[in-house]
């Protein structure tokens, strides 16, 4: 049988290595590298609406339940559920009442009842409290939470009297000291005053001061780079990244260097040299310096695989589109181009972001809605003609959302974002429904239905005919496969798309099982000028990717 783990505990922080307002990346890796100490991990989340029900981790062999927010996916509160598969540790002191050389696990009927702290031993370890909330009728069986000090709180079963609910907190007291009250069921560690109190906001509380990924004593980790909180796109390749405590990162595509990145954000966390086959779709580009429509999608077969530099066999359509108007006789392949550095994959997982660095060959696109006033928008002559440089820059940017049951899930922490200079046409504004407070912001929240209704609308006058419009906006479909080993370096099916007129299949549905695999369904990728989506089923964009 498995020994116990020794989990210290701090009011409102921790328990163990689980501190609260961790991002659930961070979390998830660590319980990863030890099978042994947490030898079960399920997760459960919304099928239908990941990013508006909270995600809960339950270690059962543990007796732990961790419940994460769904937007930022933070840790928000920690249960205790069976104080018989852990003992907990406060100071000096064991919490859970186990038998002295209690050392492993026992499957007793009773186990978990016996090792739960009983009401005195409880208030004897962390002194007074605040009066409790009692859930239950009076003279019937109910359950009594009582919060301590600051930050935790223990569920007591109890069989009140009549008139329990009416007493004043010292009676109750004396109620619960005595054998109508048995040992705690349930312990909570969470951020606030009083559970009760911090029940009503738990999922939605500003924890901006607390750490994402947090050092061994709970704090900020000495000598790390300053953690990304939202990524603020605008247009001609501008990604601001905000981080507490410091000044924005711009990024800027096209002129960002690797040293930039180095100061900024540090090392990446992994590097992944893009495969020219991949990167060019495994044919020649036709080029013309006549061209001048751009295409509404671009994809990489970036490192998908968690740092192990092994890339998914997955065709990039970032030069599908071709001029077709021009003569064959004008058209010449440029051989200059094709031997090229291809780029490398910076993979920052820790960030919630992917950049590629390579030499610069086009001119971000700009928005036609964006102010021209913006005071930001500063036109150097470079901006106005693409000229390929003799040295390395940031080309596209990738951002991740870390959406449950998606195939990348916890490769990437979540990084949030906001499209921010892609603002309606004022001849579209009457369409879409008023807001009273105003536009509704376009945010990594948003379902991908109503940002591509918004972004159909801001690029319409950009296209020459309705037919070119819907030849453009058809996305591209990927049907995606997990093997048995986990290996994901030939785990992408591709099911046609920009290159092929836009035709598209229907993949087996999400989840349903195979023979030799598990098929994690088709997902379909959304491009306009600068901005690609890749989509789930259940409308939620996995990751934005910005060129």
């Amino acid at each position: 049988m498995a020994s116990l783990q020794t989990l210290r505990v701090v009011n409102g922080v921790s328990i163990g290595p689980f501190t609260i307002g961790a991002s659930i990346h961070h979390v998830l890796g660590r319980v990863k590298t030890d099978p042994a100490a947490w030898p079960k991990i399920h997760v459960k989340y919304s099928t239908s609406e990941p990013l508006l029900h909270p995600i809960v981790v339950e270690l059962p062999a543990n007796g732990l339940r961790l419940n994460f927010d769904p937007a930022e996916q933070r840790l928000r509160f920690i249960e205790v559920l069976d104080f018989s598969k852990v003992r907990l540790q406060h100071g000096e002191h064991t919490i859970n009442r186990l038998p002295a050389g209690n050392d492993e696990i026992r499957a007793l009927p009773t186990a978990t009842a016996q090792a739960g702290p009983d009401f005195k031993h409880v208030y004897k370890e962390f002194g007074p409290s605040n009066p409790g909330e009692y859930v239950g009728d009076d003279g019937k069986a109910g359950t009594y939470c009582i919060s301590f000090k600051e930050g935790i709180a223990f569920l007591f079963p109890i069989t009140a009297p009549e008139g329990f609910s009416k007493l004043d907190f010292v009676r109750q007291v004396a109620v619960l000291d005595s054998s109508a009250c048995g040992p705690a069921t349930a312990m909570v560690v969470f951020r606030g005053r009083s559970w009760p109190l911090a029940r009503r906001d738990i999922y939605t509380a500003d924890l901006s001061d607390l750490p994402l990924a947090p050092g061994a004593t709970g704090g900020r980790r000495e000598g790390m780079p300053a953690e990304t909180e939202l990524a603020r796109v605008r247009d001609r390749g501008r990604v601001e990244l905000l981080r507490r405590d410091v000044p924005p990162f711009m990024i800027r595509l096209g002129e960002t260097t690797q040293q930039d990145l180095l100061t900024e954000l540090g090392p990446p966390d992994s590097m992944f040299k893009q495969d020219r086959s991949k990167a060019v779709g495994g044919r020649k580009r036709r080029t013309s310096s006549m061209s001048s429509r751009r295409s509404g999608l671009q994809l990489d077969g970036h490192d998908r695989t968690g740092g192990s530099g092994r890339a998914l066999s997955e065709t990039d359509s970032s030069d599908a589109w071709s001029d077709e108007d021009e003569d064959e006789d004008e058209t010449v392949v440029n051989e200059a181009e094709e031997d090229a550095d291809v780029g490398t994959w910076w993979n920052y997982y820790s960030h919630g972001i992917d950049v590629l660095i390579a030499q610069a060959h086009q001119v971000p696109a700009r928005s036609p809605t964006a102010p021209q006033d913006d005071e930001n928008d500063v036109e150097e002559p470079y901006r106005n003609v693409a000229i390929a440089r003799n040295h390395l820059t940031v080309t596209k940017i990738c951002i991740h959302g870390n959406i449950p049951g998606s195939w990348q899930f916890n490769r990437h922490r979540r990084l949030r974002w906001t499209l921010e200079s892609w603002p309606l046409p004022e001849h579209a504004q009457a369409t879409f429904a008023p807001v009273p407070d105003g536009p509704r912001p376009l945010t990594s929240e948003t379902k991908f239905r109503d940002i591509q209704s918004h972004l159909r609308a801001v690029f319409a006058d950009t296209y020459a005919s309705p037919l070119e419009e819907a030849e453009q906006q058809q996305p591209q479909a990927f049907n995606r496969d997990w093997g048995e080993n986990a290996c994901l370096g030939n785990s992408v099916e591709l099911l046609g798309g920009f290159e092929d007129g836009g035709s598209r299949k229907r993949g087996a549905s999400a989840y349903g099982a195979e023979s030799e695999y598990v098929r994690l369904g088709e997902v379909l990728v959304y491009g306009f000028p600068g901005l690609a989506f890749e989509v789930l089923k259940n409308g939620c964009v996995a990751w934005l990717q910005v060129w």
